[in-house]
């Protein structure tokens, strides 16, 4: 996605991919599908989905978001990649791990991650991905399921400057700060 650039809905071809991975344990709700619950087609961005409990993204797939079968499939395949997972440990497996996203994302992927977890975590994952030429940013948000539902959520975002320009547009369906 280049800054200023929004794909066209009634374009055969995206020009970018939006992926969204969530996985919010212990929930009645997946904070991940309720941030990308903002009708994918509307927005133009054609979206991959991945959760482990599939049934989860159910409403995004019927929006018209396609479910990848697995974290490598959908790393391959987006542009930008936003997670919101429940904890440090599952965040460094889903970015770090053999099946993890740095591995099988392609250079000059936006990763994003929403997840509250360790400033550590985020500096390490930040310098795996700038070593792969993939662009890191941390993204935790504040504004619960409302907020997510309402596209209110306060963002904050920590990374390259630069990184955050490309993505503002991104973040702007999102949230409002």
């Amino acid at each position: 996605l280049s800054p200023g650039v929004k794909p066209h809905e009634e374009s055969e071809y995206y020009a970018s991919r939006v992926s969204a991975l969530s996985m919010t344990p212990n929930a009645d709700y997946d904070a991940g599908t309720l941030i990308l619950d903002v009708r994918p087609s509307a927005v133009g961005y054609k979206t991959l989905v991945y959760n482990r409990t599939p049934e989860r993204a159910k409403s995004l797939v019927e929006q018209g978001a396609i479910m990848a079968e697995t974290v490598a499939q959908l790393a391959a395949e987006a542009n930008i990649i936003i997670t919101m997972v429940g904890y440090p440990r599952d965040v460094e497996e889903v970015y770090l791990g053999e099946a993890g996203i740095l591995i099988h994302a392609k250079p000059g992927t936006y990763v994003i991650d929403m997840t509250t977890s360790s400033p550590l975590l985020a500096k390490k994952i930040y310098t795996a991905a700038k070593e792969k030429k993939i662009h890191a940013l941390d993204a935790p948000v504040s504004g619960g399921d409302i907020g997510a539902r309402n596209a209110k959520l306060a963002i904050m975002v920590g990374g390259e400057a630069t990184d955050f320009e490309a993505m503002k547009p991104v973040f702007e369906i999102m949230g409002e700060n």
